[in-house]
This record gives C-alpha cells, sequence and structure tokens, in this order.
C-alpha cells in the first residue's frame, strides 16, 4: 500500500504559531512595565509652572520662606531683608503686610483666615511678636554686635525661640502678663531653628550637624553630622518622630528622631538642594533646588515617585498644600508660582 509522505507542514505551523503567542505575550508584559515604570517615576510635564506671580518686593529681595495659613487659603512670604507679605491663592490679591528693608533676618508665621501670629527678628537684635497686624510684645535680646539670625513659633503659639549669630538661644514663653525669657547657649555658627509639629522639641543646624534640641528637659536630645557639606535647609515630619534635611551637594538625609539614627539618603539635586517639606500625610518628601526640579520621594522606602520640571527656576523654598494635591515654590529670582503634585 502506497502512503504519503509525512509532511512537515503542520509542525512547523504549530511551532510558529507557538512562538507568536510567547512573543505577543513577552511585547505586552514589556509594554506594561514600561507604562507603569514611566507613569510611577515621570511627570510628563514641561510646561510652565501655573500660577504664577512675582511677589512684592523680591526682585532684590527673594522669598526666603514660605507659611500657609491653615485654612489654607492665603500664602505668607517672609522676604529677608524686606518683609512680609501674603497672596489670597482664591481671589489673587496680594498685600504688603510688614516692610523693614534692610532690617528684617527672619520671620515665621502661624495664620488662619482671620488671625495671624508672626515672629519677626531684625539685625539690630530686636525681636518683635505681631499678633492680628498689631505688636504685642517687642524687645531687645542681643547686645553689642550680636543680631538676630533665626526664629520659630511653637505651634500653640505660646513659646517662640529666637537665635542670635553669636549662639544665643532665647526660649520666650507667653504664658499671660511679661513673656519669660530664657537663655541657652549652643555656641556660634547655629542656625535654621526649626520646631517639631508637637512642640516638643526644636532642629538647628551647624554647618554639617544638626541638633534636636529637647524643649521640655532643656536639654540636647541627640546630634549627628549630615551628608552635606552643609546643610541648607531643615523640616520635620507631621508626626514629629523624622526629620529631613538637605544641603551642598544636592542630597537629601532622613532621620529617625525617637532612636537617633539615620534611614535613608538619596541624591535629589544634580547641584545643590535649598527646600525640602514632608507631604501632609507624612508619606511623601518634595525637594526641590539649583537643578530646575521638584521631585516627590517616598518617605519610608527613598524611591523617587515624581520629577516635576519648573522651566528655568531655581527653587529656594516649598511648601505643601493639606490634600498633598499641590506644591507652592519660590525661586531664587522672586517669582512664586504653584505646581500639582502626584496622588
Amino acid at each position: 500500500m502506497r502512503t504519503l509522505p509525512r509532511s512537515n507542514a503542520p509542525g512547523s505551523v504549530r511551532k510558529g504559531l507557538i512562538g507568536l503567542g510567547m512573543l505577543r505575550e513577552l511585547c505586552l508584559i514589556i509594554g506594561i512595565t514600561t507604562l507603569l515604570a514611566i507613569a510611577v517615576t515621570h511627570i510628563p510635564s514641561s510646561n510652565p509652572p501655573s500660577s504664577e506671580f512675582q511677589a512684592p518686593g523680591t526682585a532684590t529681595h527673594p522669598v526666603c520662606s514660605l507659611a500657609l495659613s491653615s485654612s489654607e487659603h492665603e500664602l505668607w512670604l517672609i522676604h529677608r531683608n524686606y518683609g512680609l507679605s501674603r497672596r489670597d491663592l482664591l481671589t489673587g490679591h496680594e498685600e504688603t503686610v510688614l516692610r523693614q528693608p534692610g532690617q528684617l533676618s527672619d520671620a515665621v508665621v502661624l495664620a488662619d483666615d482671620q488671625h495671624s501670629l508672626c515672629a519677626v527678628a531684625s539685625y539690630s537684635g530686636d525681636l518683635e511678636i505681631w499678633r492680628d497686624g498689631v505688636i504685642e510684645w517687642a524687645g531687645t535680646l542681643t547686645e553689642d554686635s550680636d543680631w538676630m539670625q533665626s526664629v520659630a513659633i511653637a505651634k500653640d503659639g505660646q513659646t517662640v525661640f529666637a537665635l542670635s549669630d553669636h549662639g544665643v538661644l532665647y526660649v520666650i514663653r507667653r504664658t499671660g502678663g511679661r513673656p519669660e525669657i530664657t537663655r541657652f547657649f549652643p555656641g556660634a555658627g547655629v542656625g535654621l531653628l526649626r520646631v517639631s509639629p508637637d512642640g516638643r522639641r526644636l532642629a538647628w543646624r551647624h554647618g554639617a550637624s544638626v541638633t534636636v534640641w529637647d524643649c521640655e528637659q532643656l536639654r540636647v536630645h541627640a546630634t549627628w553630622t549630615t551628608s552635606h557639606a552643609s546643610c541648607t535647609e531643615v523640616t520635620w515630619s507631621p508626626c514629629s518622630c523624622k526629620l529631613a534635611t538637605v544641603g551642598s551637594g544636592g542630597r537629601l538625609d532622613v532621620w529617625d528622631v525617637e532612636n537617633p539614627m539615620i534611614l535613608w539618603s538619596a541624591d535629589v539635586d544634580v547641584f545643590d538642594a535649598m527646600a525640602v517639606a514632608f507631604t501632609a500625610d507624612g508619606r511623601s518628601i518634595v525637594t526641590g533646588g539649583h537643578d530646575r526640579r521638584i521631585r516627590m520621594w517616598d518617605a519610608v522606602s527613598g524611591r523617587c515617585v515624581a520629577e516635576i520640571p519648573t522651566g528655568e527656576r531655581k527653587v529656594r523654598a516649598i511648601s505643601c498644600s493639606g490634600d498633598g494635591r499641590t506644591v507652592h515654590a519660590a525661586d531664587l529670582q522672586g517669582a512664586v508660582f504653584s505646581l500639582p503634585l502626584p496622588l
């Protein structure tokens, strides 16, 4: 019986179909992985910053720090050597609240829609405490050539901290009547006072080092050396349990305050990092600096989750909205702008 020769065609077709299916699945996997990577690590935006405005007086005296009112309707701007101004974020109305050209060395603001509490320090060594636009207390704290270089207010508004250039820390407690003033001596060269949200601790920088001071026990809690040649900004987490620092060289350090140790460190700027802030939920950290990028970091893992171009703007100061949707930023030339953050 004649038999037909066996053909290899059916097997070849079957193998081809299997190979084609595997290739299709592989392409699908690669495509999904790529899309996820893009969605997580990059905000595709080369547009200029939105809601930009030029704050009064900042062409020659740029904004050195920002403060949001508790309702987030007002953005307060602190201009070293110039004064205080604020902008209504709903109407766009701007006003100069206090002018001290050549005098203001630092200021800090706690505010809501109806009330404000400001501590204003000057190069002459004076400290003024303003409530709702009226001076509540004023005094000259320093002597001779010393001057006030940094101030902070505890969240309850009852304690004001002021640091002089010669390294004297003044603690002004306002519990009714005449304020009680206590002096401590952390040493010359310290600066950047930052009080924790719970009011229990105070942080300051000294070159590349950061010190945390216990406000209740009135003693140093911990001191550590950062990865920066010089620390440019210090900020607390909302829970008061972590501290983040940035500085020259472009690195970010995140520290555990309760058990003093570094949690993680990352390169966050090609040049120098100038600004850092936690989001209100404490889950993310936002940084900015000289390389014209605002970056968002996972506060636990240290992974960069977003990178937002700022055009030609080098970021000097930032503040995050309570819902984590917006970052307000000031650049070195005096422009203040707002950008959306990824959810």
